[in-house]
């Protein structure tokens, strides 16, 4: 079993397979996680981290990534994922960021939930189904706001849903399914 940080930048971590498309990086091993077949075994993966790497692929190679994700994990094994949040400057401000990703779009890949949410007619495009892939979002999902947000602020989740710069990132945690 292994554990991997994919799309790990300058930001190795002792103990992970470090995966990253960029060779000054000096990464463990050099691949295009959204367009190259990922060069590890099914289900040899045990825990991931995702550190503000999604938001950099294009539709199809999210897709991609996804998918190979899917492949190289077992039952069970974690994804750790951090993300900009899409109305923060963090976000809008770096052109290399290809499409906001929130945790609904992460859900879409969840047959549990996603049936759930569309048996109370919120219908919501099934990733799972057309990738064959099945991840279940995990509640709780963590913020971290712009250093000039007040957290106690009794407003905070109407600003959160409403304007920029509120939050700055999102953590949230992705288990995988394998029946």
């Amino acid at each position: 079993m292994i554990k991997l940080n994919i799309g790990s930048g300058g930001k190795k971590i002792d103990g992970y397979v470090n995966v990253d498309c960029q060779s000054h990086e000096t990464p463990d091993v050099l691949c295009d996680i959204g367009r190259d077949p990922w060069p590890f075994e099914d289900n040899c993966a045990e825990d991931v981290v995702a550190h503000h790497v999604l938001e950099h692929l294009t539709t199809p190679e999210f897709m991609h990534c996804m998918q190979e994700l899917y492949r190289v994990c077992r039952h069970g094994t974690l994804v750790h994922v951090a993300l900009p949040h899409p109305r923060h400057d963090v976000f809008l401000g770096d052109p290399t960021h290809q499409h906001p990703i929130l945790p609904m779009t992460l859900l879409m890949f969840s047959r549990s939930q996603l049936e759930a949410l569309r048996a109370r007619d919120q219908i919501l495009t099934p990733f799972w189904k057309y990738l064959g892939v099945d991840f279940f979002l995990e509640p709780r999902i963590k913020y971290r706001f712009d250093e000039s947000v007040d957290p106690d602020d009794p407003e905070l989740a109407w600003k959160m849903k409403h304007l920029n710069n509120i939050v700055m990132e999102f953590e949230c945690t992705l288990r995988v399914v394998k029946c």
